[in-house]
């Protein structure tokens, strides 16, 4: 039900404003969302389901990051904060890498007890603002790469390995470095769940007669292999 009013209040992937869908049908938002809803939990199941080896090569999908909320808080939070800010990172940098090597990282935070990442929480590790548990450490990692990505385009390190530029594709391997205490390594990250966005978003749009974004068209087609 929030997805289904979000989608009525915010929707970055339509032509138009940001409210386009304000006052459409909500039965067809609520279809699409409950689908929504459908497809994530397949992915989360799919990933508890994977070897705690396999795991080390993603990010954590696991509904366990809020103390004492339930799974379907944090299961909403997941679907609308990949809406607000993963789809938008995912489009930026497939329209820049159209253009030249892009490399993403992921800011996780959550080896650390009662840690998690918020909007900005990366931000202290670049500047070199933190002390303590060895947040000294990696933000000398994150400082070393910056300064290596300054010095010769690319941000591989002696203490990273090599970083490769992120390819968005119709594969899954979208690969960022994942920078987190004790946890610093390329993982996959967000190839699933802007799919299933881009999936359902356009069906959603076909229903209430509304057009993508230029952009959200051409990954569609790209990623999808439709219009």
């Amino acid at each position: 039900e929030e997805l289904a009013e979000h989608l009525g209040s915010a929707c970055y992937l339509l032509d138009g404003d940001l409210d386009i869908l304000r006052g459409t049908q909500l039965e067809a938002r609520r279809e699409s969302a409950a689908q929504m809803v459908q497809d994530y939990m397949k992915l989360i199941e799919a990933y508890r389901a994977c070897p705690d080896e396999a795991k080390q090569s993603r990010v954590n999908l696991e509904l366990n990051k809020f103390q004492d909320a339930g799974e379907s808080y944090e299961l909403a939070v997941k679907i609308l904060g990949d809406h607000d800010f993963l789809l938008a990172h995912v489009m930026c940098t497939w329209a820049l890498s159209q253009h030249s090597p892009v490399y993403a990282y992921v800011f996780s935070n959550e080896t650390q007890p009662g840690c998690r990442a918020s909007h900005g929480s990366d931000q202290p590790f670049v500047f070199g603002c933190v002390n303590g548990g060895g947040a000294p450490e990696l933000s000398a990692k994150i400082q070393e790469s910056l300064a290596a990505f300054a010095r010769t385009g690319n941000p591989s390190t002696e203490a990273l390995g090599a970083w490769p530029p992120v390819s968005i594709s119709k594969g899954d391997d979208w690969w960022h470095m994942n920078f987190e205490h004790g946890r610093t390594c390329l993982v996959t990250h967000g190839s699933e769940e802007t799919k299933i966005w881009l999936r359902h978003i356009g069906a959603l749009a076909g229903k209430l007669a509304h057009r993508l974004r230029p952009v959200t068209a051409a990954m569609h087609a790209a990623l999808l292999g439709a219009s």
